[in-house]
């Protein structure tokens, strides 16, 4: 037999096991930049990341230029040609798709024998109403649909056996949910995450901490000795005349000279338990990483070049000073009074954030008074003392907001009960008309009532700036005690002011929370029905 002919051979016995061997699949198809994946070698820290196939769900939290993205792609191309599976992917907006397509699916797909043979390209359009589904589609056997989040009527139009996202810390949180939803109707439902992180907590992050929480070790080849690679223990370098030379990764024990992506390594988990493989890259374990200007990044004074020295160069989350209310902010706002006390008179007024329970917040112009939660709208006979008109009744309150969703009809019905005293508030305001608000100042502006009812609109995120300001200036008190109730400082501290970009390069400002926030919410709605109260005086209702 000659050897061409064993090729052929070795070949179509390859080839019949693509289904089961992703790995040879990739090797046999697959190209990044003209090149192979070199698992052998300068790419051998994400073996382990492709060998995650079969796993239900996987979470890459990595800098950008890590790999995420290429992993993500030639998934969901060998999911679509060996399984015929319908897959999802996920971009923060739909700018620039042809570009990533042409740039990241094409080129591969070309430059492979096998997959240039049966791929189609398609464009889809016609939504109804004539809404332009903005969609990129690669059909092999299955389909992959490319898609922005920003769309959410396009998002919501396909359904999937698998979904890939990539970059969720760019997406709007509220856009979340209905990714996974693409996944109700499949017995598939594989679900791939990749982002650069941006805020503790948040995003990428939140789902790698309930991840298995893998992170790669590298054994030096001189000392023998394991570790993980970090920046501040084994990136070293001499200034002179300042500048930076002999940039170098040294290990951390032996202090010589290393390469991680040609030593040794293996990926150890965290957090063992759970079922969700999580896998944290960085730079420094990539073969082009630029070492010297990663150096410079991390001695810059401008806060948002340290926060891109963080995210992008090392994977990490960071927190800018100033993105939420710390407890230094709390300390600074600390009265002479515990918690439910009220020294004067002063006018009063109560915010109700509504979820699974009703939480509260009441305050005078100049204090925080009283937080908590209740369980009822109403008076219950035999649960006294655990709803919301009893609040009402109890500090006497002056003027009351409460969420308006998601019980409408129980939030107007409190509000009837107390006429004139109760606003019931939906977040929907996007801005205020200048003809009938262009002399008012602060968040009065931004309150909106409607005449002869009690419905009341304002903008979340301008709401919020004004309410959180009142800690930040020092413009409020808080009771002595609060320490005592860890759950009112954790709520506010559990909103984080973001900043992101849409398609049009505009920034837009919004809230996220990283954990309960419904305290927070419950104290704009107060601070809200207080600036209703005091700014009565000649209102002109819509």
């Amino acid at each position: 037999m000659g050897l061409a002919m064993a090729d052929k051979i070795i070949q179509e016995i390859r080839k019949s096991k693509w289904k089961e061997r992703y790995d040879w699949w990739l090797e046999d198809n697959w190209t990044s930049r003209n090149k192979r994946i070199d698992f052998k070698n300068e790419r051998k820290y994400l073996k382990e990341l492709y060998g995650c196939f079969d796993k239900q769900k996987v979470v890459v939290m990595s800098s950008s230029q890590a790999g995420k993205t290429e992993w993500l792609i030639s998934e969901a191309v060998y999911s679509i040609d060996q399984f015929n599976w319908n897959c999802i992917y996920f971009l923060p907006t739909e700018k620039n798709f042809g570009q990533f397509v042409n740039e990241r699916v094409d080129e591969p797909i070309t430059n492979s024998q096998h997959l240039i043979k049966s791929v189609k390209q398609e464009k889809t359009q016609g939504l109804k109403d004539k809404v332009k589904d903005s969609v990129a589609v690669k059909k092999l056997k299955g389909r992959i649909y490319f898609k922005g989040t920003q769309n959410t009527l396009s998002m919501k139009s396909t359904p999937g056996d698998v979904v890939y996202v990539d970059e969720l810390d760019e997406m709007d949180t509220d856009k979340v949910p209905l990714i996974q939803k693409r996944l109700h109707n499949s017995n598939i439902k594989k679900e791939r995450w990749a982002s650069t992180p941006t805020l503790p907590n948040l995003g990428i992050h939140a789902k790698y901490k309930e991840s298995d929480q893998r992170e790669y070790f590298v054994q030096c080849p001189h000392c023998k000795k394991w570790q993980t690679i970090t920046f501040w223990d084994n990136v070293k370098w001499e200034e002179i005349d300042g500048e930076i030379k002999n940039e170098r990764i040294e290990c951390a024990y032996c202090h010589k000279k290393i390469l991680p992506y040609k030593c040794e390594g293996e990926w150890r988990k965290n957090n063992p338990k759970s079922d969700v493989a999580g896998f944290y890259i960085h730079q420094l374990l990539s073969p082009t990483c630029d070492l010297k200007e990663l150096i410079k990044q991390s001695k810059s004074p401008v806060e948002s070049e340290i926060e891109q020295f963080y995210n992008q160069g090392l994977g990490l989350p960071f927190e800018p000073k100033g993105s939420k209310i710390s407890d230094s902010h709390f300390e600074n706002c600390k009265g002479d009074y515990k918690i439910g006390e009220i020294k004067e008179k002063e006018d009063i007024f109560v915010g109700f954030d509504v979820g699974k329970v009703i939480h509260y917040l009441v305050m005078t112009p100049t204090k925080i008074i009283d937080f908590g939660e209740v369980d009822h709208f109403f008076k219950d006979e035999v649960d006294l003392d655990n709803s919301a008109e009893e609040i009402i009744e109890k500090y006497n309150v002056d003027q009351f907001a409460i969420d308006a969703m998601p019980e409408t009809r129980d939030s107007i019905e409190l509000c009837h009960k107390f006429p004139g005293r109760g606003l019931y508030v939906y977040y929907g305001l996007d801005k205020p008309k200048k003809d009938e608000y262009e002399e008012r100042e602060g968040l009065f502006k931004w309150i909106e009532v409607e005449k002869n009812a009690d419905k009341t609109e304002t903008n979340r995120t301008v709401s919020l700036d004004y309410t959180l300001a009142l800690i930040r200036s020092r413009k409020i008190q808080i009771p002595l005690d609060y320490r005592n109730y860890p759950e009112f400082a954790d709520h506010i501290k559990n909103l984080v002011r973001v900043v992101r970009e849409d398609t049009k390069g505009n920034k837009k400002a919004s809230y996220e929370e990283i954990g309960p926030d419904h305290i927070a919410h419950a104290f704009n709605y107060a601070n809200i029905a207080k600036e209703f109260y005091l700014g009565d005086v000649g209102l002109t209702f819509l």
